[in-house]
């Protein structure tokens, strides 16, 4: 099983420049954050904890700075396994507002044959299943929670390894973890872009509580 998610296992970056108070128990259910996975035999998985205000100004550093805190891993085991460990990740950090649910998108290379090929598909299919169903929160409030997806390509392509390496967002090991890090700095960078054309765009995925621009 993975580790929880709390103050002593979170990575947290620019302690020195950012509003993250490490002191502070309950940050990583406050801050925005996104969950991102990678899904396989086994499963890479990624969330970031970011400042908002850093985020959705187009004048900021780029986007890697806009990270305050984050948080990387490996589901292993069966595919029921893997979906219990990732709904446990969810209710964790879940909340009313601040969470977003990201999975890489699957296309199938038919000239692979093997038994696990599709198993990509089948995970997402059952952790897609619970989420619908609803999984109780931290707060003891059940929600069902929807997801984006993105393609594997354009994660690997804009945040390759050297480029990982350079912002000291590296993971050593199986790909999987890595990819889950690379669509999670991605889906940030499209947030961005996609709130300077459309004011407004953030709070529709985020949700807003005001004491994030405070």
């Amino acid at each position: 099983m993975i580790p929880k998610v709390n103050s002593k296992t979170i990575k947290v970056r620019f302690p020195d420049e950012s509003r993250w108070e490490e002191a502070n128990e309950d940050e990583f259910q406050f801050w925005p954050r996104t969950l991102w996975f990678d899904p396989g035999v086994s499963t890479g998985v990624t969330i970031l904890w970011v400042d908002p205000a850093v985020l959705i100004n187009p004048a900021s550093p780029p986007i890697h700075r806009c990270v305050m805190a984050w948080w990387t891993h490996q589901l292993v085991g069966g595919r029921n396994s893997q979906v219990f460990q990732a709904s446990e990740l969810v209710k964790d950090i879940g909340g009313d507002v601040g969470l977003l649910i990201g999975i890489e998108d699957f296309i199938l290379r038919t000239q692979v044959k093997d038994r696990h090929a599709l198993e990509p598909v089948r995970w997402t299919h059952a952790f897609e299943f619970a989420l619908w169903r609803g999984l109780k929160d931290y707060d003891g409030v059940k929600r069902r929670r929807g997801y984006v997806i993105q393609s594997p390509g354009d994660a690997k392509s804009r945040f390759t390894d050297p480029r990982l390496k350079q912002i000291s967002m590296y993971t050593p090991g199986p790909d999987h973890i890595r990819d889950s890090t690379r669509h999670a700095l991605l889906w940030l960078s499209r947030v961005r872009a996609e709130n300077e054309r459309n004011p407004g765009y953030f709070e529709s995925i985020y949700g807003l509580d005001r004491d994030w621009f405070v």
